[in-house]
């Protein structure tokens, strides 16, 4: 969805009206129905004078698909309403500088060493006048230092915006031939050897977490 919101200026538009069926949907399984109307906006200031019509018109049926949920209105305003009286304090809604000083994760580790490369991606973004895809990597790439529980969208969107650099890397920095096979290579088996990790449970014993790769429930859970 984020991947055809940013390409919103191609041929096949029919496929933007299935957006508001998709909010029917999503606003009734998880409040994270607010991520896709992050998305939609940014859609529709990036695309609001070359296709005003389309723009205006999905933004108001997108707006009253997402009041088909038990609550109406309510359940439309709910993620801007959430935080004003949570509860109690849990650690997905606390910022990336005091988990990291008050815990070890190295999820977090981890996002504080890619974050230069996340730079260089919006630096080549912008250069490339990209803004669509720049505000999105920008957007979800500064929402975990606030709460950590917008790190998996950041991952999901980094994919998105770094595939597509990847993509104009060659034209972006003029690479041989040779060297960019190497690199593709590098970046492959990086990958499959991450991948291979996780799945024979390397990555947990590491970090003496206790869990393990595979499919089904934990019954002490």
């Amino acid at each position: 969805g984020a991947s055809y919101l940013c390409r919103g200026s191609g041929s096949n538009k029919k496929l933007l009206y299935v957006i508001p069926i998709i909010f029917i949907f999503w606003i009734n399984v998880h409040i994270t129905f607010v991520f896709g109307l992050a998305l939609l906006f940014i859609y529709a200031f990036f695309n609001f004078k070359k296709n005003i019509k389309i723009v205006l018109l999905l933004l108001i049926c997108s707006g009253a698909a997402l009041c088909f949920n038990p609550h109406g209105i309510d359940g439309f305003l709910y993620p801007f309403n959430v935080f004003r009286n949570y509860g109690y304090p849990i650690v997905e809604n606390q910022n990336l500088f005091f988990l990291n000083g008050a815990t070890f994760n190295p999820l977090i580790r981890y996002f504080f060493i890619i974050s230069p490369l996340v730079l260089v991606n919006l630096f080549i973004l912008l250069s490339r006048k990209k803004y669509e895809y720049f505000t999105l990597l920008l957007i979800f790439f500064l929402l975990p230092f606030w709460q950590l529980r917008h790190m998996p969208f950041f991952v999901f969107v980094a994919v998105l915006s770094v595939g597509h650099v990847t993509a104009q890397f060659h034209s972006v920095f003029k690479i041989h031939q040779e060297i960019k096979k190497i690199l593709y290579i590098t970046i492959i088996f990086t990958a499959l050897l991450y991948s291979a990790l996780y799945m024979n449970n390397t990555y947990y014993r590491t970090f003496d977490k206790n869990k393990e790769f595979g499919l089904g429930f934990d019954e002490n859970q």
